[in-house]
């Protein structure tokens, strides 16, 4: 056995020996319901992105909708006016795009040069 699991078991055996408080069991329903109490109220901490966007919403008047509604129209207005301007995206042309290839220049293979025919003797 390793030593770590020989550490692991001397724990767990010292864990059978622990005991919680006097009165823990008779108090724990209460003070469940009092702490739950205290994180339901709006004054409570939020944590983390949603927590703080429900309650941005929740203490919401008509500025922050009128705010917010402004910040996604220039958000809006932002993108047209960057979008690419090209022929193909343009609305006044709308002749058909024709392609024609460009011409090709062959050039031909070089050919071998014939062999003199053998010497006859």
């Amino acid at each position: 056995m390793s030593p770590e699991e020989e550490q692991i078991q001397k724990i767990i055996r010292l864990k059978r020996y622990e005991t919680p408080p006097e009165g823990y069991f008779d108090d724990f329903l209460t003070e469940f319901q009092k702490r739950r109490d205290e994180e339901s109220r709006p004054e409570a901490p939020t944590v983390g992105f949603v927590g703080k966007f429900t309650a941005w919403f929740r203490g919401a008047g008509t500025g922050q909708f009128v705010l917010a509604g402004g910040v996604a129209y220039a958000a809006l207005i932002v993108v047209v006016l960057m979008w690419p301007k090209g022929p193909e995206n343009r609305l006044n042309n709308r002749e058909p795009v024709i392609f024609q290839p460009k011409p090709v220049q062959v050039i031909p293979a070089p050919q071998p040069k014939p062999k003199d025919p053998p010497e006859k003797f």
